[in-house]
């Protein structure tokens, strides 16, 4: 009996799929420098207890990052506040109730006589 053949078709489906899978990083390809699990380098257990307290005064960092990502959230915070200031006086950017940022459409400016081959 022969064995049945998938179409072409097929293989550059899985490919796709593959590659995407790749790029969210849902998959690991532990011998690639691109592709590898990231996580899978990070120090562990007694290895990171031995180095941690260093690598925090190295970094600048307390051990509770509560702080620092509190400070993060508020600056993140008054930058978004800014930007929506400046979209009050912008009338060709709107904001719907589900928070999706919609724009005009720009007319295309004319190209300049240099630019044309004549």
């Amino acid at each position: 009996m022969k064995a049945e053949r998938r179409p072409r078709s097929w293989f550059f489906q899985v490919r796709g799929q593959f590659h995407r899978h790749l790029k969210c990083r849902e998959i690991h390809a532990p011998a690639s420098s691109r592709w590898r699990d990231p996580d899978a380098q990070l120090l562990k257990g007694a290895a990171w207890a031995a180095v941690k307290d260093s690598v925090l005064t190295d970094l600048g960092l307390l051990e509770d990052p509560a702080e620092l990502l509190a400070e993060n959230a508020e600056r993140l915070d008054r930058a978004y506040r800014v930007v929506r200031a400046g979209l009050a006086a912008n009338t060709s950017v709107t904001i719907d109730d589900d928070g999706k940022i919609h724009v005009a459409s720009v007319k295309a400016i004319e190209e300049p006589p240099s630019l044309i081959r004549g």
